[in-house]
């Protein structure tokens, strides 16, 4: 039962964060640091696969009504949550990842866990970018886009690990 209160605590603080205070942080204008999606990542593997990709879809749909983006978030976050296992398998494919529960630095080392949040994001933002473009005519400025958004989106999910994640999982095994 607590795991599941800390879960809806970190829903709610993600989205809220997200939409009241990340959504104004505009790098050149049109770069916004998707934070929230750092839920998906954190969410443990006994989760069944149909229940993360119906808690991708919410997270999506209550970032968009509070960001007022049509459903861009929504189609980003549950292909993120879609591709989870298949990003998992991606960034984690030498190491045996079966004998943890969640991904999250205490279970892996600090280089593994950024491993995976890289391809999460960028299949993340590339999704976000390409359906907010709806068009590849200018596909240079697109992934221009996808690539810095990427990287601040990255260096919040870093700082997010390092300060709320509990001190085990600060140590770089």
């Amino acid at each position: 039962m607590e795991k599941i209160i800390r879960y809806i605590f970190r829903f709610v603080c993600l989205v809220l964060l997200q939409t009241l205070v990340l959504n104004n942080i505009e790098l050149f204008g049109y770069i916004n640091p998707m934070l929230y999606v750092v839920f998906i990542l954190l969410l443990p593997f006994d989760i069944p696969y149909w229940g993360v990709i119906l808690l991708g879809f919410g997270l999506g749909f209550c970032v968009d009504i509070f960001s007022d983006t049509y459903g861009l978030h929504t189609a980003a976050t549950t292909l993120l949550a879609f591709a989870r296992p298949y990003l998992v398998r991606l960034a984690l494919a030498r190491n045996n990842f079966q004998q943890v529960s969640t991904i999250q630095p205490a279970t892996l080392n600090r280089s593994l866990f950024m491993m995976y949040a890289l391809w999460s994001v960028i299949a993340h933002h590339l999704m976000f970018y390409l359906v907010d473009a709806f068009t590849t005519v200018n596909i240079l400025y697109i992934l221009i886009r996808i690539v810095v958004g990427s990287v601040l989106t990255l260096v919040f999910i870093y700082i997010y690990v390092c300060l709320f994640l509990p001190k085990k999982s600060r140590n770089d095994n």
